[in-house]
């Protein structure tokens, strides 16, 4: 068969992952291959997933809700699309929260656990709920958020005094950012094609 080939990813945002994913994708289907856009890829994106994940998770008095995203290097030798450089898609998340008010809440990655921790100080929260800005909450999650050793960010809150709550679940698991996945996906489909028969 030579019909199209679409392939939803399920990443949060654009990144080396999904890069390196269209790149493969592409050696084996060619151009047969149609690969969506990742959860966050516009400022539109951004307020729908802001609003679900604040319906999931909303504001508790003196605790702060931090979202950690992977956050992943771009390899040293690989080549970097310039196209990848003008969507910051954590920051536009960051603006859609502010827009709902969320004061509390607090988005960050793997690789800036620190800043998140200097931030939950300055809101002078007593609490954090850590929570996976991942589809699922995986060895990444098990390891570099809620692991005992002193890197982790549970660690490094703790080590500021915070008390940490870990919620182990992907944000894959909410039925509202599931749909936002779906609505990616179908986009690619184009319009449904009308099958109903009319009496002649």
């Amino acid at each position: 068969s030579r019909g199209r080939i679409v392939v939803q990813p399920g990443y949060v945002a654009s990144g080396w992952a999904l890069y390196d994913l269209e790149c493969r994708v592409r050696s084996v289907c060619g151009d047969r291959a149609v690969v969506g856009a990742p959860l966050v890829a516009s400022d539109g994106d951004s307020a729908k997933l802001a609003g679900a994940l604040s319906k999931a998770h909303p504001r508790r008095d003196g605790v702060a809700q931090v979202f950690v995203a992977h956050g992943e290097a771009w390899p040293k030798d690989a080549a970097h699309p310039v196209s990848l450089a003008s969507f910051d898609a954590l920051e536009s998340l960051r603006h859609a929260f502010a827009a709902l008010g969320r004061t509390d809440v607090i988005v960050t990655s793997m690789r800036d656990f620190r800043s998140a921790v200097d931030a939950a100080v300055c809101l002078d929260a007593h609490g954090v709920e850590l929570v996976p800005l991942m589809l699922s909450a995986g060895n990444h999650a098990a390891r570099q958020l809620f692991e005992a050793d002193a890197e982790s960010a549970a660690s490094q809150f703790a080590a500021a005094g915070i008390a940490v709550e870990a919620f182990d679940e992907g944000i894959g698991a909410c039925p509202d950012v599931q749909h936002l996945y779906a609505s990616h996906a179908l986009s690619l489909l184009g319009p449904p094609r009308c099958t109903a028969r009319h009496n002649k």
